[in-house]
């Protein structure tokens, strides 16, 4: 009992927060902070493509968003999840360039020796 009141808690509150977060986006919609805020809800929340569209804007802005480097990651990560090999290798590749590290790189050999298929 207790734990489906908490998950229904989280489930309510992640609602409630992403749908404030949409309305951010929309009064401020060149901000891709706000954006990527929603894209992290929706990711918590399982919803992958969501998600995806919401870092995929967050990325297209010429202001970068705050932690583009997470963002990146995340969208990689879903893109494997997703099957879209080649979009994560591409991904994991832009984080390298920016911040190379044992994560992303496992990232692109990850997809490079086909482990994805």
């Amino acid at each position: 009992w207790y734990q489906r009141r908490v998950r229904e808690a989280v489930v309510s509150t992640q609602s409630t927060g992403a749908s404030h977060t949409h309305q951010a986006g929309v009064l401020n919609h060149t901000n891709p902070a706000c954006w990527a805020l929603l894209g992290h809800i929706q990711y918590l929340g399982d919803d992958l493509k969501g998600a995806r569209d919401n870092y995929e804007r967050t990325l297209s802005y010429e202001a970068p968003a705050p932690n583009t480097h997470s963002i990146r990651l995340r969208l990689a990560s879903i893109y494997l999840q997703l099957q879209q090999y080649q979009a994560a290798k591409n991904m994991f590749l832009l984080a390298c360039r920016d911040s190379p590290s044992c994560i992303t790189w496992l990232g692109v050999v990850y997809r490079a020796i086909g482990w994805g298929n």
